[in-house]
Formats: C-alpha cells, sequence, structure tokens
C-alpha cells in the first residue's frame, strides 16, 4: 500500500496518477482521490494507493490511523510546496472560486473578490503542522510541488487577494525543523 499525506494545493492528485501508472495499483477515482473525503474510514483491499488530507486527522485516533494505514504502508509521501505564501495563495482562490484543477474550469467567475482568507490560510497551516509531525513520527519521503510540475500547464485568471500575515513562508525549511524538534 502507498500512502499520500496531503495538504491543499500540492499536486497530490496528479501523483496519484503518475503514482498508479508506475506500480498499477488504484484509487479511490472521487473528490481528487480523497479518501477519507466527508470522514474517516479504515482502507480496503481493492485500493492500493491512498491519499488523505492531513487535516482529516483531528478527527481520528493517532493510533487508529497508525494502524489503519502506517503499519500497512509501503512507502508513504508527504506532499508539500516550498513556497507556503503561493500555496496558500492557491487554496484561497480555489475554494473561493471552486476551481481546483484546469478540467474544472468554471465557465465565469462570479468572484472578485477572495474572501475567508485567515480561515483557509489557518487550513493550510494547520495540515503542514499535522503532516511534519507525522513525518517527525513515522518518516517517509517529502514531495515538493515545485520539484515536480509542469510549469505553466495551469494558468488562472488574476484575482485580488489581500495581503495577510504569514510567518511560516518556506517548505523546506519547515520540515527540515523536523529532526529539531
Amino acid at each position: 500500500m502507498i500512502l499520500v499525506i496531503s495538504n491543499y494545493r500540492t499536486g497530490s492528485s496528479t501523483l496519484l496518477q503518475k503514482l498508479s501508472k508506475e506500480t498499477g495499483l488504484t484509487y479511490w477515482d472521487k473528490c481528487t482521490g480523497e479518501w477519507c473525503h466527508g470522514g474517516y474510514r479504515p482502507p480496503v483491499s481493492e485500493i492500493g494507493i491512498y491519499k488523505i488530507m492531513a487535516d482529516i486527522l483531528r478527527d481520528v485516533d493517532i493510533k487508529t490511523f497508525e494502524k489503519h494505514y502506517i503499519e500497512k504502508a509501503d512507502k508513504i509521501y508527504y506532499t508539500v510546496r516550498k513556497d507556503i505564501r503561493s500555496q496558500i495563495n492557491s487554496a484561497i482562490y480555489s475554494f473561493n472560486t471552486n476551481w481546483w484543477h484546469p478540467h474544472d474550469k468554471p465557465e465565469i467567475f462570479p468572484v472578485q473578490k477572495m474572501t475567508n482568507i485567515d480561515h483557509y490560510k489557518h487550513r493550510v497551516l494547520d495540515c503542514l503542522f499535522k503532516q511534519r509531525h507525522l513525518y517527525k513520527m513515522f518518516g517517509g519521503e517529502i514531495v515538493y510541488l515545485e520539484d515536480r510540475m509542469d510549469k505553466g500547464k495551469y494558468q488562472k485568471p488574476k484575482l485580488e487577494i489581500p495581503d495577510y500575515d504569514l510567518q511560516i513562508t518556506d517548505g523546506e525549511e519547515f520540515f527540515s525543523q523536523a529532526s529539531n524538534l
């Protein structure tokens, strides 16, 4: 079993596709592959690659997650971005426009100003802290979007995102601190 512990806007959907093509293993093809979308559930035998959004772990005991997923995983990946501000901006954009992937492009963009910035910023950061905690506990491989993305493939219209305060800006530096904790 392959486990992908994901955060928002980190390329985890395309990583699932790549891993499936390379290994022949299947993944859940709904909700961009988020197996626990809508609530925590244990794995099933028909699926070989699991994408788990790190923030779902607020609803489950870590020992239960370890038993269901970590102990069964042959490989664990953490999808992260090096540029945290760009990740948060992308999440703010996608949550506000509901445009998550190139094939989902809406016909119109009714949103002219981004809302709920603090909520989406904290959602991304919450996932990031949970990912780092799991990485420190269980290890695995960090996959940075910037190291595998196809530049220019995913162009979105420009919409105004007001500035916001952000203490963590470098994903690589943030994860390198995991061994020092």
